[in-house]
């Protein structure tokens, strides 16, 4: 295998007194072709001034999310509920599901989640624990998932 023809060309830009020029050497039939290069560059006194914003730009105000939101979200679990981040995604994850039991259980499309306090979710937790290791006392993935169950249901019963 040889590299013939591999490279299509070698570019050098050459520098005169006005302005700049290319040369482009094609390996492939030797030729050597070149031309001008148009620089554009910001001459003294002249004042620039930043383009307009377009459309979109102008529109566009912030990341952040709308506080009013129509999903009802569990806050997240304060650090001092537990030093274990997967401890508090378990926590987190229970208070779900008991808000989505309180909806079960009313039938009203309120936000439930954010009236049930953190001492509640840690009382209710121990009828979760699977495990007796206290780093991964929950299947938090199970959690979520029957949390964001019962979630859908509840989002499919009261959008409509």
């Amino acid at each position: 295998m040889t590299n013939k023809g591999m490279f299509m060309g070698v570019a050098t830009i050459l520098a005169s007194g006005v302005g700049l020029a290319a040369v482009v050497l094609n390996a492939g039939s030797g030729e050597i072709t070149g031309g001008p290069i148009l620089v554009a560059q910001a001459g003294e006194g002249v004042e620039e001034s930043p383009p307009e914003p377009t459309e979109a730009q102008r529109a566009f105000h912030s990341m952040a999310v709308d506080a009013d939101l129509p999903e009802c979200l569990a806050p997240r679990p304060p650090r001092e509920l537990a030093r274990a981040p997967y401890v508090r995604n378990g926590y987190a994850a229970i208070r779900t599901i008991m808000a989505m039991q309180r909806w079960q259980e009313t039938g009203l499309c309120e936000c439930f989640s954010n009236q049930i306090t953190w001492p509640e979710v840690i009382t209710e937790a121990s009828s979760y624990v699977t495990s007796e290791n206290p780093l991964l006392p929950f299947d938090v993935v199970a959690l979520q998932k029957q949390g964001a169950e019962m979630a859908a249901a509840r989002s499919e019963v009261c959008e409509n």
